[in-house]
């Protein structure tokens, strides 16, 4: 995170961000795109999106597993047709 953000970033510091007693304390938003690459969770992004964006992307990711498994299907298609005996023509 602090290359990203290019200010140092330490544990002690995150600790008392997440820290239950300290109630002043709050998660700067400057750190949340690096916190998310950091500990590969978006969890924490996509809160913040809104209802809105969160149904949005929601969408676009089952409409990118549908393709995905479109290609996968016609992949195995192909490879059944090429697999089939050539028939000789009468």
């Amino acid at each position: 995170m602090t290359e990203r953000i290019g200010q140092p970033v330490t544990a002690s510091i995150l600790r008392d961000f997440a820290a239950t007693s300290k109630h002043t304390a709050r998660f700067p938003a400057s750190l949340i795109a690096a916190f998310c690459e950091a500990t590969g969770d978006d969890r924490l992004r996509l809160e913040l999106a809104g209802p809105r964006l969160r149904k949005e992307i929601e969408f676009a990711k089952r409409e990118l597993g549908a393709v995905e498994r479109q290609r996968e299907a016609q992949r195995l298609r192909d490879e059944l047709l090429a697999e089939q005996p050539k028939r000789a023509k009468p």
